[in-house]
């Protein structure tokens, strides 16, 4: 009786067929498999110079929770490296065998968990000099004649794909109110040292009726001189008298 399929002695003599036949076809039906199969254990000895199977994930070894391979893991995973690469260097470094499956799950059970990178600003040395510069031109201003404006867009309904939750296994996922179209404003406002201004709803927001869709040149000029320096001007009033008859800044 010959080798059973898929033990050792059987992928070697599917090697040793093709080297002498020299087609992945024909060894294939000789021995009632595909030729896939007979090309995957030619490659793997080509390529390692045996047959056997790579190391399987099962229960985390011991040899993990060792301080020394902890330290291995944990200045790989600093270093941004994957599974495949932390077992490459477990075996280079430390000469233990363990398998990728494994290295995952025993990192994400003691050592970290995955998360998105946060964006952060690039900043160069050019771009540091200039905030110093922009900060040094600024301290000694005095804000009490300053009046700093900004825009936000308030979508009156949730907004994004939420938060993630656990969910038992017999359970069905929750569901929240899916909206096809979702209210907005468009608002601007002012803050000085001497309070802030209302609200000032503009082009851009759901129902109001403006000449364009958002906010352009002309809305702006038109909102600038109707309602936000007017408001600006009333909390400067307020200032004491050395400085209320004193010019004033606004600050977009």
């Amino acid at each position: 009786m010959g080798p059973t399929p898929t033990t050792h002695a059987w992928r070697l003599q599917l090697v040793w067929d093709f080297k002498h036949v020299g087609n992945f076809t024909k060894v294939a039906r000789q021995h009632g498999t595909s030729a896939s199969v007979v090309r995957k254990w030619v490659r793997t000895y080509e390529g390692t110079g045996d047959v056997l199977d790579k190391a399987r994930s099962g229960r985390p070894a011991r040899g993990l929770a060792s301080p020394p391979v902890r330290e291995v893991l944990k200045a790989c995973i600093r270093d941004g490296k994957t599974c495949t690469a932390i077992v490459s260097d477990l075996q280079a470094s430390m000469g233990l065998s363990v398998g990728r499956e494994t290295v995952r799950k025993f990192v994400k059970a003691n050592l970290a968990r995955r998360l998105r990178p946060k964006k952060k600003p690039n900043l160069t040395a050019t771009t540091k000099l200039k905030r110093v510069h922009f900060c040094r031109q600024w301290v000694d201003k005095s804000w009490a004649s300053v009046a700093v404006s900004d825009s936000k867009i308030f979508w009156l309904c949730p907004k994004g794909v939420g938060d993630k939750r656990w969910v038992l296994f017999e359970d069905d996922p929750p569901t929240v109110p899916a909206y096809r179209s979702c209210t907005k404003v468009h608002a601007y406002a002012a803050v000085t040292k001497w309070g802030k201004t209302d609200l000032f709803v503009t082009a851009g927001t759901t129902g109001f009726k403006s000449e364009s869709k958002g906010v352009t040149a002309k809305v702006y000029v038109k909102l600038l001189e109707e309602k936000l320096i007017p408001a600006c001007r009333q909390l400067m009033e307020c200032r004491p008298m050395p400085l209320r008859h004193q010019p004033w800044v606004f600050q977009q």
